[in-house]
């Protein structure tokens, strides 16, 4: 059986090959993992838009679930409180600051789980927003440009509609670099 697959499959590699390494595949709507999935997929599609649309269709449930899934998830309350932090306009912001912002947001849930700074601290390296020492007092993240500019990224990426966030606060210079 796999014989009789072989020989066309390596027709098809032979024919098409290089096309598919030039083709790309551009879904749009998606997030960056199902983009990727549904862009490696795609690309080897040859002539055959319709297919490719309905490549698209088929993964939305995958997008939805896992949207679902990153905006209620530990991650994503720790990257709206990071990005609430960083509109402050602040120099430096401690982890416990962070905890802070993230316990509050439990509260304002109906929630009454309470993370300590030290999860919030592997959540936010979970997420790409690597902390440091900043003092006797802990650690926390340097507001820099490229830090700010990362946990905007990050806020993108749980499904946070950061221009209007950026937009109802003047702190925000990420903001008007984007206008």
């Amino acid at each position: 059986m796999g014989r009789q697959f072989s020989r066309p499959l390596r027709l098809y590699r032979q024919k098409y090959l290089e096309q598919v390494r030039h083709l790309q595949f551009l879904p749009s709507g998606l997030s960056l993992e199902t983009y990727a999935i549904a862009n490696a997929i795609g690309s080897c599609i040859i002539d055959a838009p319709e297919l490719q649309t309905k490549l698209v269709h088929l993964l939305m449930p995958h997008e939805l679930d896992s949207t679902a899934d990153r905006v209620d998830s530990l991650e994503a309350l720790v990257a709206s409180a990071a990005l609430e932090v960083c509109h402050q306009g602040k120099d430096q912001v401690f982890v416990k600051e962070i905890a802070t912002v993230v316990n509050r947001l439990y509260e304002l849930r109906g929630e009454t789980l309470r993370v300590s700074p030290e999860k919030v601290g592997h959540r936010l390296k979970s997420i790409g927003l690597f902390t440091r020492t900043l003092s006797q007092a802990g650690k926390g993240l340097v507001m820099d440009a490229a830090t700010k500019m990362r946990i905007h990224e990050v806020a993108i990426k749980y499904g946070m509609e950061v221009s209007r966030t950026m937009a109802e606060n003047l702190n925000c210079q990420l903001f008007y670099k984007n206008q």
